[in-house]
């Protein structure tokens, strides 16, 4: 069966300079797919071009199969969704009413995050950071998107908040076949909840393998991989 998404050979970059070069990653139905590495390794660079936010340099992306090479907006109308690092609530609207511009069933939403249910009518801007987070991800799960990709769910918050984000990516992918590509710092809660792991630096796929396995080499990955050249 064909990965819901493929990179193959993907180089890209901004004003025609590649950043990210010869990415080879795919990311299958019902799997959640961990993307890691240090700061400035490229990683949110490869979510844009994966979601259609920028051009590739080179190279292919396919979503179920078929390259793509049209924007965000058209992928997202074929079942791809993108949660950014910055939190896209409307600040000044209720809860209820971010929910509802996003088409989300209010039911849905609060069957995913409880916590949403005594906050429905208080302005968005009013939310903790976590809070917010909640409305965005229940937003985005509401679509049934056919593939999700998320960039630093956990950015500020605290370790009990970004557990209950990230196990409802993981029960999205089991339950409802999601295929899911997950950019995040926290490696540790990042293996728990992903299938895989592809580990990136300076631009380039270093490693990859099984969660499971990767969850027992931490001390190897942080000190080999994942410090910046700065620590080196």
């Amino acid at each position: 069966m064909s990965a819901l998404l493929e990179a193959q050979n993907l180089s890209a970059g901004y004003h025609g300079h590649p950043f990210v070069r010869d990415v080879h990653l795919q990311v299958n139905a019902g799997e959640v797919v961990a993307l890691i590495g240090p700061n400035g390794a490229g990683k949110t660079t490869t979510l844009l071009a994966l979601a259609g936010d920028i051009a590739p340099l080179g190279g292919a992306v396919l979503l179920t199969g078929k390259t793509r090479t049209d924007p965000l907006h058209a992928r997202a109308k074929d079942g791809l969704a993108f949660v950014t690092e910055e939190r896209s609530v409307f600040m000044r609207l209720t809860t209820a009413e971010n929910l509802r511009v996003g088409g989300t069933d209010l039911d849905e939403a609060v069957t995913t995050f409880p916590e949403l249910k005594a906050l429905m009518n208080r302005p968005a801007g009013l939310l903790s950071g976590g809070e917010q987070q909640m409305v965005t991800l229940a937003r985005a799960l509401s679509r049934k998107p056919k593939v999700l990709l998320i960039d630093e769910l956990s950015l500020g918050l605290a370790p009990l908040v970004v557990k209950r984000l990230l196990q409802a990516v993981r029960d999205a992918a089991s339950t409802h076949g999601i295929g899911v590509l997950l950019v995040e710092q926290k490696v540790e809660s990042a293996l728990s909840v992903s299938d895989r792991v592809y580990v990136m630096r300076d631009g380039e796929i270093v490693l990859q393998g099984p969660s499971d396995e990767m969850a027992g080499r931490i001390r190897e990955l942080e000190e080999s991989y994942l410090a910046s050249r700065s620590q080196a």
